[in-house]
C-alpha cells in the first residue's frame, strides 16, 4: 500500500520513508530516537533520507535534483503512447509545483487543493485571525490576494491545459493552532490580545465554525 504522505512528498519534490517502527518522534522534546541503536536525533541535526531504498543516514550525503527515471518513467511513457485515451494529470497548488508539472510532461492539473496555499509561514497567521474573526475585511482582502495570484500563476504554468481547483476541503486541526501552541504571543497576534483562555475556548468550540470556513470564496 502506498503511503498518502510519500504520493504528498513525491508532489514537493520531497524523499520521503515511511513505516520506520524503530524510531519514536517526540514532538514536545523535539527528538527522534532510534530504539536499538540507542540514537537521538536533535532539532537542527542533519540527517539524510533516501526515498527510493528507504534508507535514512544519520550524516549529510551530497543530493541531487530528482529524475523522471526507472519504473515511473517507464509506466509514464505507457501513458504518452496512449494520449488519446489516457491523460496523466498532476496535483499541484502553486506556480513553482505547475511549472514543474508541466516539465514532466503533465497534460493539465487534475486537483489544485486551495487549503495548501494557504499553510506557508507569512500566510497561515492571516487565514487563522481571519477564521477567528470572520467579520475582518482586511484578512479577507489579504486571502482573495493569495488566491487570485497563486490562480494566475497555475494557469499561466499550464499554458492553456485543464486545472480543477477543489475550492477548500478543510480540516479546521490544519489551520488552528493546537492548544500546547497556544501563548500569550500567539494570542496577541491572532486578535485575542492577552487573553489565552478565551482563545482555547475558541479553538475548542472550533466544530462550529466549519460551516463557516467553507465560505473561503473562490476568487480568479
Amino acid at each position: 500500500m502506498t503511503s498518502h504522505a510519500a504520493v504528498v512528498a513525491r508532489g514537493w519534490g520531497k524523499p520521503c520513508v515511511c513505516g520506520c517502527s524503530d524510531i519514536i518522534v517526540s514532538e514536545v522534546n523535539e527528538t527522534v530516537t532510534v530504539k536499538d541503536l540507542n540514537l537521538v536525533f536533535k532539532a537542527g541535526d542533519v540527517i539524510s533520507i533516501n526515498g527510493a531504498t528507504g534508507e535514512v543516514i544519520k550524516n549529510p550525503i551530497e543530493v541531487k535534483t530528482p529524475e523522471l527515471k526507472g519504473d515511473l518513467e517507464l509506466l509514464l511513457s505507457w501513458a504518452d503512447k496512449e494520449e488519446g485515451v489516457m491523460k496523466v494529470l498532476a496535483n499541484a497548488d502553486s506556480g513553482p509545483d505547475a511549472t514543474q508539472a508541466a516539465c514532466n510532461g503533465a497534460l493539465g492539473i487534475g486537483l489544485c487543493r486551495t487549503e495548501h496555499m494557504f499553510f506557508s509561514p507569512e500566510r497561515l497567521p492571516i487565514v487563522r485571525r481571519w477564521i477567528f474573526h470572520t467579520e475582518c475585511l482586511d484578512d479577507l482582502d489579504h486571502i482573495k490576494h493569495f488566491q487570485r495570484s497563486d490562480f494566475k500563476d497555475l494557469f499561466v504554468a499550464m499554458n492553456g491545459k485543464s486545472v480543477t481547483i477543489r475550492l477548500l476541503d478543510p480540516p479546521l486541526h490544519e489551520f488552528v493552532p493546537r492548544p500546547e501552541q497556544v501563548n500569550v504571543n500567539v494570542a496577541r497576534e491572532l486578535g485575542f490580545g492577552k487573553d489565552v483562555k478565551r482563545m482555547l475556548e475558541r479553538i475548542e468550540s472550533s466544530k462550529s465554525l466549519s460551516c463557516e470556513v467553507t465560505r473561503l470564496p473562490f476568487c480568479v
